[in-house]
């Protein structure tokens, strides 16, 4: 091919003024066109090469990323979880606050439905098959003997005594029949007039949340007053 190229650009061996007709309808022409757009087509593919060549290098480092950041938040609530552990002591220092602002905020002529709300915003917890009264619920129930004795004449307040499901049902039924005649006891050792007080227990068939967790538990060995009927 060189020997022919070099004979049409120089015919007869003189160096030509111009390039021959044919080469530059080569140039010009449709051919050039063609062959522009080859060049064309040819960066183009180049391109995509490239890139992608770079994304097969990305995606492996996007699902890197990916799999870090869902480490990360994984072991995050991981730590919250540990960080929320349900603490009973908390759960009754807290209760005892509400409560007691509760019977604290009763107006002169509050009802009895009023004095039980405000009652039962107080957690008096038991200890697992125990009927003795929390130490930290003395103080709570002092001043509730206070305010029953200034409910309306007639009011008779029902204590009611609960458990959770440790142990069978007869048991259960018997226990939380103590805990509640524990509270009336003391409540009436504090003043309050006996014949306003009633004592019930419900064994095991209250629950309020489920038994299937500690705070379950701890939430069903409970009192709960209410207005007797």
């Amino acid at each position: 091919m060189l020997p022919k190229l070099v004979q049409n650009l120089a015919p007869g061996g003189s160096t030509p003024s111009r390039l021959p007709a044919e080469f530059m309808s080569y140039i010009s022409g449709p051919t050039a066109a063609v062959a522009s757009g080859a060049r064309q087509a040819a960066y183009a593919a180049e391109g995509v090469a490239q890139r992608s060549g770079v994304a097969r290098f990305l995606w492996p480092l996007l699902a890197l990323l990916a799999a870090a950041i869902l480490g990360i938040w994984l072991w995050n609530r991981s730590g919250s979880t540990q960080t929320a552990v349900f603490n009973a002591e908390e759960q009754v220092r807290l209760a005892a606050q509400k409560a007691t602002a509760a019977l604290a905020s009763l107006k002169p002529g509050f009802t009895a439905g009023d004095l039980v709300g405000a009652l039962n915003f107080d957690v008096i917890n038991f200890a697992t098959g125990s009927a003795q009264i929390p130490a930290d619920s003395y103080d709570f129930l002092n001043k509730a003997a206070v305010v029953i004795k200034m409910a309306p004449q007639g009011t008779v307040i029902e204590i009611g005594g609960d458990t959770d499901n440790t142990g069978d049902t007869a048991s259960n039924l018997q226990l939380s029949q103590q805990r509640a005649d524990a509270v009336r006891d003391y409540l009436v050792k504090q003043g309050v007039d006996p014949s306003a007080l009633v004592a019930k227990g419900y064994g095991d068939t209250k629950p309020v949340p489920a038994n299937d967790t500690e705070e379950g538990k701890f939430r069903n060995r409970r009192i709960q007053f209410s207005v007797a009927q």
